[in-house]
């Protein structure tokens, strides 16, 4: 191979700094059309100058937990979020009922989730129709359901 040393060549009588026990090793890289020799300090590590403008992310993908679905990102590096959840709330002084379905649900169907919030002497309870959140509520009057 021309231009690379042979272990009987240049680098082998090269290998010995005239130190007993310490062996120089020359190392070679490609610079994309020639062999170079790299540059080292004293100690043998190897040089290298990284610049920051040199580094780009190509890509990073932002994707739903149970499947490969993909988030859209808009053009000013902003999350597109398309809501996927129809919502209620209905506030009676200080307790705010809150409903959440698929969107297209129909408020007489019973496909909601309800929860209420309420608040009294700085405590904040939240308590659930039917006692749980199950998404099997009607939403045409959220005061009206039991909540527990």
């Amino acid at each position: 191979m021309a231009g690379y040393p042979t272990a009987s060549s240049d680098l082998e009588r090269r290998e010995h700094d005239g130190t007993y026990g310490v062996k120089k090793v020359a190392v070679f890289g490609n610079d994309g059309s020639n062999m170079v020799q790299l540059a080292t300090n004293s100690d043998g590590e190897l040089k290298v100058n990284l610049e920051t403008a040199d580094i780009e992310i190509g890509a990073v993908e932002i994707k739903n937990g149970t499947d490969d679905t993909r988030a859209v990102v808009n053009s000013d590096g902003s999350l597109k979020v398309t809501p996927t959840m129809a919502k209620k709330i209905t506030v009676v002084g200080t307790t705010v009922y809150v409903a959440q379905a698929p969107i297209g649900t129909a408020q007489a169907t019973a496909g909601w989730q309800c929860k209420k919030i309420a608040t009294a002497a700085g405590t904040t309870t939240i308590t659930w129709a039917d006692g749980n959140a199950n998404f099997d509520n009607v939403a045409t009057d959220l005061t009206v359901l039991t909540y527990s």
